[in-house]
């Protein structure tokens, strides 16, 4: 048997990923393959041939009325395990709230996964006109976006050349405005002012601030997102320490856990 080529295995897993976080959105009604074809890029055979692998693993649900897929058994049991050892969210939350009520913005908050980034909670903002940008469950290469600048910021030149080399392909195919030197810039830029700013995209712009756990290590990204108008220069420092009061608030708390999390750790 023909060994598969290391980058194509990682593109098929990055590919089934992908689609599990599109349906992952709308997954009350769930998803067509021929939307889920259009939304992700992919031609429909691909998307069919992932979604019978899927649906074999239990990871999505197919709707025989509907021919819709929804996300299935395999990862509700996997969300349910995962809960009880991610406290970032839980943690997070009193802090996502006062952004969303002192600023009117979106608020998110972003974790690493290797040489991406996932987006794990959202509050929309109150101001009329919102930033949909990004969704729970979006999962895009470090660099992208201003939580993703922010956790890139972080390491050292070594592991950026290696996100960035690792992640080429899928840059290049989904963002391509982000070319490896924009993003180098943006991260020279986070370094220097203690904040990650986005403005790349025309539609929504970012603002992000790294969370430290023990010993001083990158847990996350709580991040703002709005529409241009909202992320003039006059208002950038009011946002940005907005997220530094309460990314001291989540430090805290991560390192003094409220008593309801020590509970729960130790069910």
């Amino acid at each position: 048997m023909t060994a598969i080529p290391t980058r194509q295995g990682v593109q098929a897993i990055e590919r089934a990923i992908s689609l599990i976080a599109l349906i992952g959105r709308d997954n009350r009604t769930g998803m067509r393959a021929n939307d889920l074809a259009q939304a992700s890029g992919l031609s429909t055979p691909t998307v069919h041939r992932i979604l019978k692998a899927l649906e074999g693993a239990g990871y999505v649900e197919r709707n025989a009325v509907s021919a819709r897929y929804s996300l299935g058994s395999t990862i509700t049991a996997l969300g349910a395990r995962a809960s009880m050892r991610h406290d970032l969210v839980s943690v997070a939350g009193p802090s996502l709230a006062r952004i969303v009520e002192v600023s009117e913005d979106t608020a998110l908050l972003t974790q690493r996964q290797a040489w991406h980034s996932v987006c794990v909670a959202r509050v929309d903002g109150t101001y009329p006109v919102r930033s949909f940008l990004t969704h729970v469950g979006d999962r895009p290469p470090l660099g992208i976006h201003s939580a993703g600048i922010a956790i890139l910021a972080t390491l050292s030149d070594d592991e950026i050349t290696q996100a960035l080399d690792h992640n080429a392909a899928e840059i290049v195919e989904r963002f391509s405005a982000y070319v490896p030197d924009l993003i180098r810039e943006h991260v020279q830029a986070a370094r220097e002012a203690g904040y990650a700013f986005n403005a790349t995209n025309k539609v929504s712009h970012g603002i992000a601030v790294t969370i430290l756990g023990a010993g001083g290590r990158c847990v996350g990204a709580l991040s703002i997102g709005a529409i241009p108008d909202r992320m003039q220069p006059d208002r950038i420092p009011f946002l940005a320490k907005l997220l530094h009061e309460e990314k001291r608030q989540i430090e805290a708390r991560l390192a003094n856990p409220p008593a309801e999390l020590l509970l729960r750790r130790k069910m």
